[in-house]
């Protein structure tokens, strides 16, 4: 791997964040403390990739909510079972969702598709 790892947002949560590497589109977490890097897993796709499909992540429970871009499916990687699940969005086009604004609380995450122009509930 480069000394150089793109990433467009990360979510901190304590003495940890957890981040997108866009290049490599897979998950990474970084322990605030000791500086450590560790890549947690790439996303279980074949043949489709784009740097910045999904810049973003936000950390729900045991969850990482991976944010798509250039995609219209939304992953999520469960820490506990190191597991991928991933549900695709229903739009009458394939267009990509470009979620670059998200909010949220103990079960949902709230997004902003610059794509559809709305707000999408993800129940986590």
């Amino acid at each position: 791997m480069d000394d150089f790892l793109a990433s467009d947002g990360w979510y901190i949560e304590g003495d940890e964040a957890w981040f997108i590497g866009t290049e490599y589109n897979a998950i990474f977490r970084v322990d605030l403390l000791s500086l450590e890097c560790e890549l947690i897993s790439h996303f279980p796709v074949e043949n489709i990739w784009e740097p910045r499909m999904n810049p973003r992540c936000v950390k729900v429970g045991n969850y990482i909510v991976c944010l798509p871009s250039y995609q219209s499916n939304i992953f999520f990687y469960n820490i506990k079972n190191n597991s991928f699940q991933q549900i695709e969005v229903d739009i009458p086009k394939k267009i990509p969702l470009s979620i670059y604004h998200y909010w949220h609380d103990s079960e949902y995450v709230y997004c902003f598709s610059r794509s559809l122009q709305s707000i999408l509930t993800i129940d986590v």
